[in-house]
């Protein structure tokens, strides 16, 4: 398959000499303006490299190497310019960031040879960044199993807050990257920091007296620095230190800037499970989250309170329990009990889906030796789609 490249210059006859010299080694497509070259971006993909004539009227090559760098940055720039043009050139280099500069009028073996190291820098900038989007893949699966070994209830209520964020952001349209799913992951992560026991103490809904409020109101901190550091993180962890801003706070708002959006969503999440397991059961929630409506995004809010308040007259759908082996677990089963090492210690607590970093947790215990357990009950369900929190299941509503 040939290799696609863009070339944009107002002159049509010199786009038509380069189509004839390049068209038997690569895919070429032209474009006699800036806008007609941004058009056909948006409307194709795959393109590797674009060589742009540096003047060109209305949008002129500058302007358009310096859209190209911020929309398409993994397009490799080469710039067309004229041997007087050194200001010019300048000028592109430092706005567009151009991998290389070629004089008109350019012979066919310049621009060949040019296109060529071009190509092989995408090539490999293409590798760099998928071996680094698999390294920060597999950091953040490694931070998620950290937390599920060291605050399993914790971990619970992390794969509760992912699913209410995916329909969130869904009945939002709210447009999804990379990012989304480890920024919700790694939310709780400052829990690894925050003993156990006083996890499960505020989720049984105990008194918590000052100093055990602070520690757990620290979880965003906590979080935001473990993380700020890592390659590729750093806007993830600034989300995660916003997750408990309430937007109707001018002082911490305006020494913390404006608060993501992505925070936003998941405070409202994150508040909503707090209330359902202090207030019992679902109405009681929305109204809780209804009077303090001030602290939330009013957009978000009247996203998803219909997410979560069940329709008058809706039948609630059917779940019954069944007994299956614990070594053959798939992802995605709800479990209904607690999972317990041979010396009582937690593991994966009940409610918990089955996600990868709990997959590997129980194989790594089973090939150890470290669970004695064989049948675990789990959730069965039909109708609509039931999840669990706090060990009580909950209808999701569409």
């Amino acid at each position: 398959m040939k290799r696609k490249i863009l070339l944009v210059d107002d002159e049509e006859k010199i786009l038509e000499a380069y189509r004839r010299i390049l068209s038997s080694h690569y895919e070429i497509t032209l474009a006699v303006s800036g806008a007609q070259a941004l058009e056909t971006m948006r409307m194709a993909s795959g393109f590797e490299v674009i060589v742009v004539d540096l003047h060109m009227p209305e949008m002129d090559g500058i302007e358009l190497l310096t859209v190209m760098k911020s929309a398409y940055p993994d397009v490799v720039r080469i710039a067309l310019t004229g041997l007087t043009d050194q200001q010019t050139a300048v000028d592109a280099f430092a706005q567009g960031e151009v991998f290389r500069f070629l004089s008109k009028p350019c012979t066919g073996e310049a621009l060949t040879a040019a296109i060529e190291a071009a190509l092989g820098q995408h090539s490999g900038a293409s590798a760099e960044r998928q071996l680094l989007q698999q390294t920060r893949d597999e950091l953040v699966q490694t931070l998620s199993q950290l937390l599920a070994l060291a605050n399993p209830k914790a971990f619970a209520q992390v794969d509760a807050m992912l699913q209410l964020m995916i329909r969130l952001a869904h009945r939002l349209e709210h447009e999804t990257d990379w990012a989304f799913e480890p920024m919700v992951l790694l939310s709780q992560l400052g829990y690894v920091a925050i003993p156990a026991a006083l996890v499960e103490k505020q989720l049984r809904g105990e008194c918590l007296d000052a100093d055990e409020l602070a520690l757990l109101a620290d979880n965003g901190r906590l979080s935001h620095d473990l993380l700020v550091n890592i390659p590729g993180l750093a806007t993830i962890a600034k989300e995660i230190q916003a997750q408990d801003r309430a937007l109707n706070d001018a002082e911490a708002n305006e020494a913390g800037g404006t608060i993501p959006y992505r925070a936003r969503m998941l405070k409202i999440c994150k508040d909503f499970l707090h209330f359902q397991r202090i207030c019992v059961d679902v109405p009681q929630a929305v109204e809780q989250m209804r009077a303090q409506a001030a602290d939330y995004d009013v957009e978000i809010l009247a996203s998803f309170l219909p997410l979560v308040s069940a329709a008058p007259g809706r039948r609630v759908p059917s779940y019954r329990v069944v007994e299956r082996d614990l070594s053959q677990l798939s992802l995605n089963t709800v479990l209904y009990e607690n999972i317990y090492t041979h010396r009582g210690q937690l593991v994966v607590a009940k409610g918990n889906r089955v996600t990868p970093p709990i997959l590997r947790i129980l194989r790594n215990c089973f090939e150890n030796g470290l669970i004695k357990q064989r049948k675990i009950g789990c959730l069965a369900m039909s109708g609509n789609e039931v999840g669990f929190v706090s060990g009580k299941p909950v209808v999701m509503v569409e």
